[in-house]
């Protein structure tokens, strides 16, 4: 999962930055604020749904994706009983 250009932290800086300018100009400039204000949080969304792939389909974290916590929940149960 080693990525140094970090491509969906910058789309998703952009759109954070979208919505906040579009926030602001809802006071000068509603129509066009609100339209602002909605691409960031389409990209924001984007960017969340980018990350969640990108964790899932990362090879160097299954080893951390085991079902650990079943194995020794398994294994009490059968000292206690």
């Amino acid at each position: 999962m080693l990525n140094l250009r970090k491509p969906a932290f910058i789309f998703n800086l952009v759109g954070i930055l979208l919505f906040f300018v579009g926030l602001y100009m809802l006071t000068e400039d509603p129509r066009n604020g609100t339209y602002l204000m909605y691409v960031g949080l389409g990209m924001a969304v984007i960017y969340w749904i980018w990350s969640v792939i990108d964790v899932l389909t990362a090879d160097d974290l299954k080893p951390y994706q085991t079902n650990k916590h079943v194995k020794q929940s398994n294994d009490r149960n059968k000292i206690a009983g």
